[in-house]
């Protein structure tokens, strides 16, 4: 019968109540019609795609609202800010350091100095708003632990958010970046220019990584007390120290891949890295949850 494989994915793209309302008829509709020929089942294909996408736009809104309305996400919300608060001042002393010891090193012209060390606080923007959106997708994952609609409309609103609050970092952070550059072609000419991916693939990276950190929130979910301290601390250590040390690991091991992750046409190499960082996570902890499967049994 046709319209199997459109009602499995319509009730996945919906909920219950709206696909009994809105989208089951449609579907039927489609069926009764099946026998009329391919023209007219055309026509009501066309229709169903129109239906479907108001019912899912109509439970997006729903769960957007779900999800930053009321007072448990007020205060979930509060608690996501609070810790992005931290992870920005961490990320910001952390680049301070780094910064200064790079200063040192190339012995670059003291008047630079300051634009870039005043321009750090805007690059701590972006780590913030991520760590916002792990903390929110692992606690709406803790409080509705059987449906994820929540968590994606929440990591939706975040990913298209990631471009907006990139570009105003990215721009408020230029005057540092041009006089980081500056101190490099002043020091070390021999150095190879920096490689500007275009605007399309840098927006396309952070919301592929935006994405790939609120799936971090929800596998870390599982999670509570000193394990989630544990596997966190774990997991975000390496992913910096995979970001800070790939890229010269590969320039050693394997010259060959440098261009295909740093290139002019580089994938999304910090999402890469934390989704694989997020399976192996994942497969390490599978062994324990048959051994506790069992043991419950």
């Amino acid at each position: 019968m046709p319209g199997l494989w459109i009602t499995r994915l319509a009730q996945r793209l919906t909920r219950p109540d709206t696909f009994d309302r809105l989208v089951s008829p449609a579907i039927a509709d489609l069926q009764c019609e099946a026998i009329h020929g391919w023209r007219r089942r055309l026509r009501h294909y066309w229709a169903f795609t129109i239906v479907l996408t108001c019912a899912a736009l109509r439970d997006f809104r729903a769960d957007v609202g779900t999800a930053f309305g009321g007072d448990d996400a007020r205060r979930m919300w509060a608690r996501a800010a609070a810790w992005a608060l931290f992870a920005g001042l961490c990320n910001w002393a952390a680049m301070y350091w780094l910064t200064l010891r790079m200063f040192d090193r190339l012995n670059g012209p003291i008047g630079l100095e300051a634009a870039v060390l005043n321009g750090i606080v805007y690059r701590s923007i972006v780590p913030a708003l991520v760590t916002a959106l792990v903390v929110a997708a692992y606690q709406l994952k803790r409080r509705e632990p059987s449906r994820l609609r929540t968590v994606v409309a929440a990591s939706v609103v975040f990913i298209i958010a990631t471009p907006i609050v990139g570009y105003i970092a990215e721009a408020l952070h230029a005057p540092a970046l041009n006089a980081l550059e500056e101190t490099y072609r002043l020091t070390r000419p021999d150095l190879p220019a920096a490689v500007v991916p275009a605007r399309w693939q840098a927006i396309l990276s952070g919301m592929l990584q935006t994405a790939s950190f609120a799936w971090l929130g929800i596998a870390l979910a599982r999670y509570r007390g000193w394990p989630l301290a544990f596997t966190a601390t774990t997991v975000i250590t390496l992913y910096v120290a995979a970001n800070l040390y790939l890229a010269e690991l590969l320039s050693r091991l394997a010259p060959s891949l440098t261009p295909i992750f740093y290139g002019n046409h580089a994938i999304p190499v910090n999402a890469l890295t934390l989704v694989a960082l997020i399976v192996a996570m994942k497969t390490v902890q599978r062994p324990f949850d048959r051994s506790m499967t069992a043991v419950a049994r």
